[in-house]
């Protein structure tokens, strides 16, 4: 092997594959073989190399843990530990709005009617009576969309009055703007 003026030109490397004499231009000194394809044609059983129609190494395979089996005993038992305030980022009272909301969804279940007009088939909302969100289930009712903005308009000092026309349309009066309901 001899080294040229040229960087990283070296000459007379031995081919393992074709045993032919040839120049490498890259930086490897130890290269092997004289081109890809020669490559290809002498490691068809060298795995680690990528070759045509080779499988992956991969092939058939699941993922993690797969086929392990975890019994119902064990799920309830990892799920008691991490939850609530066994969590390591449990934050307690100093909870934000999003998550006290979902904290609510997840523990206590809505009445199918507003606890306000009593109506039936309505979006319902959980709202905040104190303005403090507290972790507390009696700190919240569950009203209907109309009865929620009429609670909290009532709450900041906003008079409302809603009016329905004689087609049975419901209009909001509110700043002196009429906008259906």
């Amino acid at each position: 092997m001899e080294r040229t003026g040229a960087k990283y030109e070296y000459r007379g490397l031995k081919c393992i594959g074709c045993a032919i004499i040839f120049n490498s231009k890259t930086r490897n000194k130890k290269q092997r073989y004289c081109t890809h394809k020669c490559a290809a044609q002498h490691n068809k059983n060298n795995i680690g190399r990528w070759v045509k129609n080779n499988p992956p190494w991969n092939k058939g395979l699941k993922g993690y843990g797969a086929g392990h089996i975890v019994s119902q005993v064990t799920r309830d038992k990892i799920r008691d530990a991490v939850k609530g305030s066994h969590r390591k980022d449990w934050k307690g009272n100093k909870v934000g709005y999003s998550a006290l909301h979902g904290w609510l969804d997840n523990n206590f279940e809505k009445p199918d009617r507003c606890e306000q007009c009593g109506r039936f088939n309505r979006r319902l909302e959980w709202a905040n009576v104190s303005g403090e969100y507290k972790r507390d289930r009696d700190d919240f009712i569950v009203l209907c969309v109309p009865c929620h903005h009429a609670f909290d308009d009532d709450k900041r000092g906003i008079r409302r009055e809603i009016f329905v026309n004689s087609n049975g349309v419901r209009y909001d009066y509110t700043h002196g703007k009429a906008e259906k309901c």
